[in-house]
């Protein structure tokens, strides 16, 4: 279930290994960001592990720039804490257009659903280990879906694509309603998804 990330567990019990995953799935961004390394002594692959021994579902967010619309799903599906729900976010452009943190449309927004605390502090590129390691890919539109074509593995993953616009072009003063207007479809669509991912959820430590 966590293919591509190459984090290592130490070589313990069936017990231990649940426990331990346990804890690494609760820290999944942090690794899959490269924030963190484990001691090579660590023995036991993600990738070699029987599935039934990992618990949680890890939902990806999609879009271009990883600044507006994958970044407010993020955010809103980690504000829901749902136990064994994970959700990150990329952008198959992302940097490419400067080095802006987020939207000032996404930014807005999160303040005024008190949201910052869940967001991600910056945007992530969408590569092929992060595709890999998804359970669940949410693509905001049709190309970010054919960006990821050749790393998705369907007979494992759920794939879902949105057709959410992103902000422009639009008139100045349409601007704020379709941002409301797009986080509503953004926040009644990850709704739904986690109303279904939910009874898939094992035990979680």
């Amino acid at each position: 279930m966590r293919e591509g990330l190459g984090i290592f567990v130490p070589a313990l019990g069936n017990q231990g290994v649940v426990s331990t995953f346990a804890r690494l799935e609760r820290s999944e961004r942090a690794f899959v960001a490269g924030q963190y390394r484990l001691r090579p002594e660590f023995q036991i692959a993600v990738a070699s592990c029987d599935p039934r021994f990992v618990t949680g579902i890890t939902i990806h967010f999609v879009c271009t720039g990883n600044v507006y619309r994958s970044r407010l799903a993020e955010a809103y599906c980690a504000s829901k804490r749902v136990p064994g729900i994970h959700a990150i976010s990329s952008g198959i452009a992302a940097g490419l257009n400067g080095d802006a943190p987020i939207s000032p449309y996404a930014a807005e927004v999160l303040e005024q659903y008190h949201l910052d605390s869940y967001a991600a502090a910056r945007w992530q590129p969408t590569t092929a280990a992060l595709v890999r390691a998804s359970d669940v890919l949410v693509f905001m539109e049709s190309e970010h879906r054919r960006f990821c074509e050749k790393w998705l593995e369907p007979a494992r993953q759920q794939i879902e694509v949105w057709e959410i616009e992103d902000v422009g072009p639009v008139a100045a003063n349409e601007i704020a309603f379709k941002v409301q207007r797009t986080f509503r479809i953004i926040r009644q669509r990850t709704d739904e998804l986690l109303a279904t991912l939910v009874p898939k959820i094992g035990p979680v430590e």
